[in-house]
């Protein structure tokens, strides 16, 4: 009875609400009007978009939406095929042909499965009898290394690596190794995008078995790392795979290792090297089915060169012959005999003075060089690469051949002068440029150097720290006043003496 006297009430309360807002006008016969059903709800609708908010904001105080959203996993999901280094997923899969029906689910509903650049899997189980579209992913390129004979076992590892043909369809294999103590497959790759700084990819993907040597594997796959190096100057290498417990810091010292997250139970067996600092960073997914290793996803850090550093900007006099003839005229009409003083003087201000007038005659260009420019570009291969541009525009498809053609002999050409002008200069002694020229090569910074700020005070505190010695007593320090160091030395006298 009571929650039906408050629906009543509150059904009246209502009824009278929109009855109070009607404007009852009397007719003819003093009555007042009545209204049916259809014309309520035509004032009910009309009442409504009557109402007007309290306070109207004007339209440029309104918030809107500003920026987006930061982070890796956001800067990767917005260009997933054009990263400036690749997105790897790597695990140990202990078998992948019944797994692959949960690949290929993955492949389809995750994205983080679906826009990778690559799929490291070691431990496939694969044979020769298993056909490549057994174990085929739609949009990616497989590249198998099965187990063999050579190996000694008959069952068990194997790598693959799926290539993502949205990435990149430029795939060249290298080498495959197959031995009891590595197996092994090298590739590199030239996708769509890459960062101007480099000419290729590396990915080496291995597996050490359990019983391995690791100190063969180790060795075998730093002189495969090397040969690629040496073959691919400047080029990112990656290795990566099942590694348990081999580890590549002794015999590849200058290789980073990313993954720092537990692989299988708590420890870290799946590794991934690289020779770019801090290139990755290392997620993890469950594992497939029922493998006991977890999917370790890499994603880029890496910002490219351009993004990192600004470009320089430098003034390059255009020497035409109606500046030179300028120039000419304004060094002829010159009082020299006005720059007295003694020799050191008359140089700096003869000095100054042809400067200035260069300056003031000679026009100048500005000239951007970026940091991702490689030394030996000329402005012909540029000129070369504005044609081609503007052939691919056109449609002309044999300029655009020719063109490329003709890219292709330049840009041998000048890295062939290059390199002889490079051995110029060691022949001719003139070390200073030729090393400058090999540290732009190689990407060696400067060393940050150390200013002085009060040279005094400076040489001071020299003189005091060197000299020490001579008003300090460091007997103690040194064993003479220490007993328990005196002893310590007579053992190891001892033990040394012993046969």
């Amino acid at each position: 009875m009571t929650t039906s006297y408050k629906v009543i009430t509150v059904f009246l309360a209502i009824l009278w609400l929109i009855c109070d807002s009607f404007a009852l006008q009397p007719d003819t016969g003093n009555r007042l009007l009545t209204y049916g059903r259809d014309e309520l709800l035509l004032h009910r609708a009309s009442l409504w978009s009557n109402i007007k908010p309290a306070v109207v904001l004007p339209s440029e105080l309104k918030p809107r939406k500003r920026g987006k959203r930061g982070g890796i996993r956001s800067r990767v999901r917005r260009r997933p095929f054009r990263p400036p280094l690749p997105t790897i997923i790597m695990s140990n899969v202990r078998s992948l042909r019944n797994k692959m029906d949960l690949l290929h689910a993955r492949c389809r509903f995750e994205r983080a499965f679906r826009d990778i650049c690559i799929i490291a899997l070691s431990e496939t189980w694969l044979e020769e009898s298993v056909s490549d579209s057994e174990v085929s992913l739609d949009n990616f390129t497989i590249i198998r290394s099965d187990r063999t004979r050579h190996s000694g076992k008959t069952r068990g590892g194997g790598v693959c690596l799926y290539i993502n043909d949205r990435w990149c369809n430029n795939i060249k294999v290298h080498r495959k190794v197959c031995t009891p103590n590595l197996e092994l497959v090298t590739l590199s790759l030239r996708p769509f995008y890459l960062p101007r700084e480099f000419p290729t990819v590396v990915i080496s993907c291995v597996y050490v078995a359990p019983s391995a040597n690791i100190n063969i594997a180790a060795e075998l796959i730093a002189e495969d790392a090397n040969v690629m190096l040496a073959k691919y100057p400047g080029a990112p290498l990656f290795i990566l795979g099942d590694f348990n417990g081999c580890r590549l810091d002794c015999v590849l010292p200058s290789l980073q290792q990313y993954v720092d997250i537990p692989t299988r139970r708590g420890n870290i067996l799946d590794l991934c090297y690289g020779n770019i600092t801090d290139a990755f960073r290392a997620r993890s997914y469950p594992p497939l089915g029922l493998a006991d290793h977890n999917v370790i996803c890499l994603l880029p850090l890496y910002r490219q060169e351009l993004k990192r550093h600004k470009p320089q900007c430098h003034s390059a006099p255009q020497w035409s012959e109606d500046a030179i003839i300028q120039l000419q005229g304004s060094l002829a009409c010159t009082d020299w005999d006005t720059f007295g003083g003694d020799l050191d003087d008359r140089v700096s201000v003869i000095t100054d003075y042809i400067k200035f007038c260069i300056h003031t005659t000679i026009p100048s260009k500005i000239i951007r060089i970026y940091p991702n420019s490689k030394p030996w570009i000329t402005p012909q291969i540029k000129q070369s690469l504005k044609e081609k541009h503007k052939s691919f525009r056109h449609k002309d498809w044999a300029s655009l051949k020719a063109t490329n053609r003709n890219i292709r002999n330049e840009v041998f050409k000048a890295k062939l002068d290059y390199k002889n002008k490079l051995e110029t200069e060691f022949s001719n002694m003139n070390t200073k440029q030729a090393f400058q020229k090999v540290k732009i090569l190689t990407g060696c910074e400067p060393k940050s150097t150390c200013t002085v700020s009060d040279p005094e005070t400076f040489t001071k505190e020299l003189n005091t720290f060197f000299t020490r010695h001579d008003n300090q007593d460091f007997s103690s320090e040194s064993g003479v006043g220490n007993p328990r160091l005196r002893s310590r030395m007579r053992l190891f006298s001892a033990a040394l003496v012993a046969p």
